[in-house]
């Protein structure tokens, strides 16, 4: 009764002065809120790239606590084009809590403590600074400590006091704390524990902490004082704080006390400001901005959001290059001119395709072909193309210049690289093993001599009487004679020999001018012989030799007529075709792929896309099958089977039945689809082509004994075959 007259008194002497200063203190409450930072957001993680993926970490500030319980990647936004964004959030933003326990006369001591025992145990964390100051009836307690244990001494010895404490004993002492905490490195803010407010003037302290832009959260354990409420709910979102009213001490109860409900609420929003959100997003934008200024948004709610600015160091991908041509293998042809060699190709355009892995188009700067020694990598020339520009099937052009390579006869193998510069200023280059052929030189006419018999001298010869031949004797000799009347035997001196009169020598025998004739046209016949049997001999050996020295004639054949080597290509490596006792047959390639021949090196040939052990030879069109089909050779002729491909497999024009061998003739048109067309040959049989035009013309030039008649053709073959000793069936369709 007492005291309640006393505040009746009071009342009555101050009322006008209470009027003014409630309103005063709503004004300056008022004001302090319209002050006060309605949220901010923070860069503490200095944004990193890695690629094109960006990562940045913020920190919400100024905001409804309980606002940042719900953030998700749904939540943030960039202001650049992304994908893939996510967030993560950690716990790392130590708090520096000012917590303010009242305990005047009449208050609710035990659920004062029981709340603050609850904070204590379960959300103040290593790292935190805390200054407890108690009102009770110790008077003014100030316990700064970062000791979880230490404060629950403290707020174990509290007190309840005999006397109504002011509020702003302790509002002041605890903001001049808080100002001192590092701004931006802690999280700060104030808890106010009490069961009533002593007297109006402690609405009026919130003003102070919204100036001082720290919210102030209250909790009010009580039993009975919900007069009290309105007001303490008043003073806290004066300060942009939460208000909980713990009434009987519902969400503070167990041994320890547990918070629980609105009370553990209000906590684990205090607890979500600690936390860093940790934004990653994929680029995919089209700018090339190497340091662009981006907005990061967080929508709080349906009203309100926080965005802040950062800058990050764009990495773009260097260019991917890469040859649009399979096989590069152009072929240079001579002829004699009045001044020297004339060539047909002076240059051979090289296709180049470009893109970017950071799927950001841009331009090329320039593109720069490097021709190389495949062997010892030294830079044979080079060429540069600024600013170039794509053709319709969005490659890019370069030209390669052929000049250098002047021997008629030779195989140039060299390795080319294509090094591309984009606008800006990334580099990226590939290379490709490339061939030049020069043909060697057309042969010439050689003109066909007459052979004239020359006539020959007779030397004129005077007839002379024939002599008697004289024996071979001395005048010492001595004959033995018979003579009359002497004895016989005596030897008797012949007479000395008797001059024979001269007489003309006997003629010598000359020849006659058609002997003559006859033995010059022996020998030029003979000569003609022996030299068309070393052409067959050599045209015999030539294949042999033109794929071991790689630029020998073929029997007397330029270059020109030589099918162009694949040098790139894995079913023509030359130390394969070495061992020619391997080599069954050979495609010659019509249209569809580069010009040049196919050798066919095993007795089951498969053609198809997939690159694989079972298939010899691929072909890497979309068009083509798997394993498109099956050549055979057996027993000294060619079967070809369709292996069920999507685009059907081609004999002459006619379209094969899958899974069923077909007997092909030597010199027949094979198609894989009607796309790309060979001719198939046998390993012997010397082809002469014509490379001019749009199609590939071929013709024979020499065969050997088992290709001496003509490739039958539809008109002469039989419409009954057999394969492997096996019949073919009557719906056999011979090609």
């Amino acid at each position: 009764m007492m005291l309640h007259r006393a505040v009746m008194t009071v009342g009555r002497r101050t009322l006008g002065a209470l009027v003014l200063m409630v309103l005063l203190g709503a004004l300056a409450g008022g004001g302090a809120a319209q002050g006060r930072t309605v949220g901010q957001m923070r860069v503490v993680d200095p944004p990193t790239v890695t690629g094109n993926r960006v990562s940045v970490g913020v920190r919400i500030e100024g905001v409804n606590p309980q606002a940042l319980i719900p953030l998700s990647a749904v939540n943030f936004s960039v202001s650049e084009p992304a994908a893939e964004l996510s967030v993560t959030r950690e716990a790392r933003t130590p708090h520096a809590v000012a917590l303010l326990a009242v305990a005047g006369f009449g208050s609710d001591l035990d659920l004062i403590q029981a709340s603050l025992r609850a904070y204590t145990d379960q959300y103040v964390q290593d790292g935190d600074r805390v200054l407890l100051i108690t009102l009770d009836g110790r008077g003014l307690t100030e316990t700064e400590t970062d000791d979880p244990s230490a404060l629950l001494a403290a707020i174990g010895a509290m007190q309840i006091s005999r006397n109504y404490p002011i509020l702003s004993e302790a509002v002041r002492p605890a903001l001049a704390w808080l100002a001192e905490q590092p701004e931006g490195e802690t999280v700060r803010f104030g808890v106010l524990f009490a069961s009533y407010l002593n007297v109006n003037e402690d609405l009026t302290e919130s003003a102070a902490f919204a100036g001082a832009g720290v919210p102030l959260h209250v909790v009010q354990p009580h039993t009975f004082r919900d007069s009290f409420t309105t007001r303490m709910r008043q003073m806290a979102e004066n300060t942009g704080g939460l208000f909980i009213d713990n009434k009987n001490g519902l969400f503070s109860q167990g041994l320890p006390p547990q918070a629980s409900a609105s009370l553990k609420v209000l906590y684990d929003a205090l607890a979500a400001t600690r936390d860093v959100f940790t934004v990653s997003y994929r680029a995919v934008g089209s700018s090339l901005e190497t340091q662009p200024d981006i907005l990061l948004t967080a929508r709080l709610t349906l009203t309100q959001s926080v965005s802040t600015r950062f800058q990050y160091a764009r990495a773009f991908a260097p260019p991917t290059v890469s040859f649009s041509q399979q096989t590069i293998a152009p072929i240079r042809r001579p002829t004699v001119g009045p001044s020297g060699l004339l060539y047909d190709l002076d240059e051979q355009p090289v296709a180049v395709r470009v893109a970017f892995e950071d799927n950001v188009p841009r331009g090329v700067e320039s593109i720069q072909l490097d021709v190389l020694d495949a062997v010892t990598g030294l830079v044979l020339g080079s060429s540069v193309v600024v600013e170039p520009q794509t053709d319709p099937s969005g490659s890019y052009r370069v030209p390669w210049s052929l000049v250098d390579f002047l021997e008629p006869g030779r195989l140039y193998t060299v390795t080319l690289r294509a090094t591309v510069t984009d606008e800006l200023g990334l580099s990226g280059s590939a290379e490709q093993q490339a061939a030049v052929t020069v043909a060697a030189l057309p042969a010439t006419a050689t003109p066909t001599a007459t052979l004239t018999p020359t006539p020959t001298a007779t030397p004129s010869i005077t007839p002379t009487p024939e002599a008697s031949p004289t024996p071979d004797v001395t005048p010492s000799a001595v004959a033995l004679v018979a003579g009359g009347g002497g004895e016989q035997g005596t030897a008797q001196p012949l007479p000395p020999p008797t001059p024979a009169p001269s007489a003309p020598p006997a003629p010598s025998g000359a020849p006659d001018p058609l002997v003559w004739l006859l033995g010059g046209m022996a020998a030029v016949f003979g000569v003609l012989t022996l030299g068309l049997a070393l052409a067959l001999w050599r045209a015999r050996r030539a294949p042999a030799r033109a794929t071991t020295e790689g630029d020998a004639a073929i029997a007397g054949m330029s270059l020109m007529d030589i099918p162009t080597p694949l040098p790139d290509a894995p079913n023509n490596d030359p130390a394969t075709i070495q061992n020619r006792s391997q080599l069954y047959g050979r495609l010659l390639v019509k249209r569809g792929l580069p010009a040049g021949e196919i050798l066919i090196m095993a007795e089951e040939f498969v053609v198809g896309r997939k690159q694989d052990s079972d298939v010899q030879y691929t072909i890497d069109k979309p068009f083509v099958s798997p394993r498109h089909c099956l050549i055979t050779h057996k027993r000294g002729r060619f079967t070809i089977r369709d292996l069920n491909s999507k685009n059907g497999t081609y004999v002459n024009g006619e379209r094969l039945h899958p899974d069923r061998d077909t007997i092909v003739p030597v010199g027949s048109e094979v198609a894989v689809t009607q796309n790309i067309v060979f001719e198939l040959w046998d390993p012997n049989t010397v082809v002469k082509v014509d490379y001019q035009g749009d199609a590939i013309r071929s013709n024979r030039v020499t065969e050997d004994n088992n290709t001496r008649t003509n490739p039958p053709t539809r008109a002469n073959s039989s419409t009954v075959s057999s394969i492997d000793g096996e019949p073919v069936g009557d719906d056999y369709s011979p090609v």
